[in-house]
């Protein structure tokens, strides 16, 4: 598999751990009312790239956190969610532009918690 240790763990850091450390700074400030955990992820966390491989675990592990994390703040009124962006933004198509793709982030914030979800596709 493609890049060195280093890279690895640099793309994990960076993705998972990046994550982690900022929900952590900022789940205090949020659990005495309802708050949301907006988290952005990309196409090869579902369609690994051999070319792209560390970039590919990393995205996928991302994915799994915020699912767990999602989970776990279930009850609390906390939404924790990512949403998975499989295409390249502003490229052309309207549901990826910029200002479309803000405003589904606004969207999941603004959610009744019945319909919360972990996850978000853009594909």
């Amino acid at each position: 598999m493609g890049g060195d240790d280093q890279d690895w763990a640099n793309v994990t850091a960076i993705n998972v751990l990046g994550a982690r450390v900022a929900a952590n700074a900022v789940l205090p400030e949020l659990r005495d009312g309802r708050g949301s955990l907006l988290f952005t992820g990309g196409g090869y966390a579902l369609s690994p790239s051999k070319e792209f491989a560390s970039l590919s675990v990393g995205k996928a592990a991302l994915r799994a956190y915020v699912q767990v994390l999602h989970d776990q703040l279930a009850g609390t009124g906390v939404h924790a969610t990512s949403v998975t962006i499989a295409r390249e933004i502003g490229g052309g198509e309207a549901r990826f532009d910029p200002a479309v793709l803000a405003q589904a982030y606004l969207e999941l914030h603004n959610q009744p918690e019945a319909e919360w979800q972990h996850e978000l596709m853009r594909y």
